[in-house]
């Protein structure tokens, strides 16, 4: 069991690291106790989110405390030491305190260091029983000695641990008047030694709140110079460390002195933080520098929009995709009054962000990097470079296939123009996007390897995972499961080491992807759920559609596609460019046989009219499944037309969000409904070979299914003993992975056959 307590103080990179220990998948025996006060959290608490994500996962029992009754009372006193106490003392302090286990002892030990009586009722009243526990902690508070009362104060103000010799520099007293006022702060139980000669710490947050709120503002501001100038001069020799506190007592400080002071640590505090990877750190950091800066009155120059430039790219890197977004906007706007073309530009790259989102244009994106290029004119730079190539990524749902292609091109040459390898990387990484579509996987690849190769010489580990992860898309679409293995391997400890949950997100996508190759559905539906989570704080709207795409999938092999049809249904609305999601549907109502529905959908998509693009191949191949399945002859050779030169290649999903097999299973189910038994023949027989090579097990398995039904429908001699051992075949493997309803149709087509099918032993 872990205890983690007092979780309304935890900051967001604490309870990240909870929610990575929730859904850790060992140990599996574990049980984690967190507790914090309620009044505490106001809605943007981070642990609000966490306690509401987790309660929905199921993982997570809720016990709301509402205080010890009165026999728990009595048994928590006489724990503390105190014997022979009256019933009606006990129920006095049971209803002043309501049962709060701290305000008990807090009383207790009060009564005891007053000399109030602990056995009568009337020792409350007399003691002057607080109404919260910061009065009882400042009665606790009032029994010290002055000296040591100021000394705590200005302990307080380092904070809720600090080391005697930064408090000796700080402090009114002298060594051994300090060390005294520390020994009495220990004996009142105020303070504690944390672990080493000279490291103090407050008992509780709430005591050093209570010390700390007892200060004016202007002398508190004060002492945080003071205490900020003594950890400067202490820790002179390793400052790095202590980057932190330096930062954040100077911004303590910066209303009475010194506000460039304060600036300057807070900006220095926040490259260390990146330098850490730690990028929520760094984004409070240079907020705390952009909040001084405005204490100056400081004009609003270009200064300030560099800021807000910094702020926003802490911002992306950790996740907060409405905050970056704001944040560079404001950045957009200041440059344009400014009239500063770079800093424009700057700011469109950041607003428009690292990823465009999937199925959709953002005009607003494309209005902001069109202004920023027509404003830096003709003249070659990096950022024109980088505008060109982002644009044409942007624009890839525009219908205009020629433009992004050419911006893309453009942006290339630029880069190579230039010799910066930098922005080539980045100029390379959009256009493997902006060529995405069926017929090029080899010219991707080529780029991809390009890709990793650049970002590898220039030490770019982000552009390294992102040229890693275009070559698994690219690796599975050829089936070179060897190949992407490794690729994900490589991209998913890059992902480890930069701490982004950009990154996180999508090499746990691939691993949930992987998980579905092989059959493993129940680790592949952990992997989505998880996969999405990630995404919410780094890729939202994207991360929601791989999520529908590889649940899509894991729904049909579990025979459970009817719980997803209404989300089917809102994607068709929210994203009519992916006309995908209708081939979708229908193959839903196929599944759940209700054919004449599936019918009606299948007429309303067009092929020949889909855009080619990413999911040009998804869509068609799902058209022939159903085209199959409704066995649609005349339909059958217009796919089969369009279908025929992917042969052999393996239909992914996305960004590798899932994977639909081999082109060659569907190219068989299309020769089939047009009756050309022997061009099916060849066709299933290729799938079958791709999928075992892959070890895809769940394709295996609906391959032999269709083959065996084209058998059964041809009739030839030797067919039906064909038929029967794949179907036992196919039964074998989908019993195995959970596929009911592999089992069932296979089953159900023997017994039309007249034959008994059970799994191979």
């Amino acid at each position: 069991m872990l205890v983690f307590d007092d979780l309304h103080w935890a900051d967001r990179p604490t309870l990240q690291l909870l929610r990575h220990l929730v859904r850790a998948p060992h140990p599996r025996r574990v049980l984690l106790l967190g507790t914090f006060r309620e009044a505490e959290l106001d809605a943007g608490h981070p642990l609000v989110e966490l306690a509401s994500d987790v309660r929905r996962e199921g993982t997570m029992t809720r016990v709301p405390l509402s205080g010890l009754d009165e026999p728990e009372v009595a048994e928590l006193v006489s724990s503390l030491g105190v014997a022979g106490v009256e019933p009606a003392f006990l129920s006095a302090l049971h209803g002043e305190t309501e049962g709060n286990p701290f305000f008990i002892e807090e009383v207790v030990r009060h009564l005891r260091a007053s000399g109030g009586r602990l056995h009568a009722a009337g020792s409350l009243t007399e003691a002057g029983v607080p109404d919260g526990v910061r009065e009882v902690t400042a009665r606790r508070l009032r029994r010290l000695g002055a000296p040591t009362r100021q000394a705590l104060q200005v302990a307080a103000v380092i904070g809720r641990e600090f080391e005697f010799d930064v408090l000796e520099a700080v402090a009114p007293l002298d060594d051994d008047a300090l060390i005294s006022a520390l020994e009495e702060g220990v004996d009142a139980r105020v303070l504690r030694e944390a672990g080493r000669v000279g490291r103090y710490a407050f008992t509780h947050t709430l005591v050093r709140a209570t010390l700390y709120d007892g200060l004016s503002q202007l002398r508190r501001a004060r002492i945080h110079g003071r205490v900020g100038e003594a950890l400067k001069t202490l820790r002179a020799a390793d400052v790095d460390p202590w980057l932190p506190q330096l930062a954040y007592h100077f911004a303590q400080a910066a209303p009475v002195e010194q506000p460039d002071r304060a600036i300057e640590y807070a900006l220095t505090a926040a490259r260390r933080a990146d330098r850490l990877l730690a990028w929520d750190e760094a984004a409070q950091h240079h907020r705390a520098a952009l909040r001084v800066r405005e204490l100056t009155g400081a004009p609003d120059d270009a200064v300030r929009a560099g800021m807000l430039l910094d702020l926003g790219a802490s911002e992306e890197r950790a996740g907060m995709e409405r905050e970056a977004r704001s944040t560079s906007h404001a950045a957009a706007v200041l440059a344009r009054r400014l009239g500063d073309a770079t800093l424009l530009g700057r700011a469109a790259l950041a607003h428009a962000g690292q990823w465009s989102i999937l199925g959709r244009v953002d005009e607003e994106r494309v209005a902001m990097l069109e202004e920023a290029l027509a404003g830096l004119g003709d003249e070659d730079s990096p950022l024109r470079a980088r505008l060109l190539a982002r644009l044409a990524l942007e624009l890839y749902y525009s219908g205009d296939p020629a433009r992004r292609l050419a911006l893309s091109e453009e942006a290339v040459d630029l880069a190579r123009r230039l010799g910066d390898l930098r922005t080539l990387a980045a100029c390379l990484d959009a256009r493997h996007y902006a060529l995405w579509r069926p017929e090029n996987v080899d010219e991707r690849l080529a780029v991809a390897a390009e890709l990793r190769a650049v970002a590898e010489e220039t030490g770019d580990p982000e552009l390294e995972l992102e040229g890693a992860g275009w070559t698994v898309v690219d690796l599975l679409e050829l089936g070179d499961m060897v190949g992407a293995d490794v690729q994900i391997a490589a991209a998913s400890k890059l992902a480890d080491a930069l701490n982004r949950p950009l990154w996180r997100w999508w090499t746990s996508l691939l691993q949930c992807t992987r998980a579905q190759i092989v059959g493993d559905f129940a680790l592949a539906e952990r992997l989505a759920d998880e996969t999405l989570e990630i995404g919410r704080h780094g890729q939202a709207e994207n991360a929601v559609n791989a999520y529908a795409q590889a649940i899509f999938n894991i729904r049909r092999e579990q025979g459970r596609l009817a719980e997803v049809e209404p989300a089917v249904r809102r994607f068709i609305d929210l994203y009519p460019a992916l006309v995908a999601w209708r081939a979708g549907l229908a193959l839903l109502l196929i599944e759940l046989d209700r054919v004449d529905e599936a019918r009606a959908e299948f007429d309303l998509v067009g092929a020949e009219e889909m855009p080619r693009d990413a999911n040009w191949l998804i869509g068609v191949t799902l058209l022939a499944e159903v085209c199959g399945a409704l066995g649609d002859g005349a339909r059958a050779e217009g796919l089969y037309a369009l279908l025929e030169p992917y042969a052999g290649r393996n239909v992914v999903v996305g960004r590798a969000a899932t994977c639909n097999g081999s082109a060659s299973r569907l190219l068989g189910i299309l020769a089939a409904a047009m009756r050309s038994w022997e061009l099916a023949e060849g066709h299933f027989i290729d799938a079958l070979t791709m999928h075992e090579r892959m070890a895809a097990h769940p394709w295996v398995a609906r391959t032999q299914l269709a083959y065996a039904e084209m058998l059964l429908t041809r009739r030839r001699r030797g067919d039906r003993a064909r038929a029967r051992d794949l179907l036992g075949d196919a039964v074998g493997t989908a019993e195995a992975l959970g596929m009911g309803v592999v089992v069932a149709r296979a089953r159900a087509l023997a017994a039309e056959g007249g034959e008994t099918v059970a799994a191979p032993r």
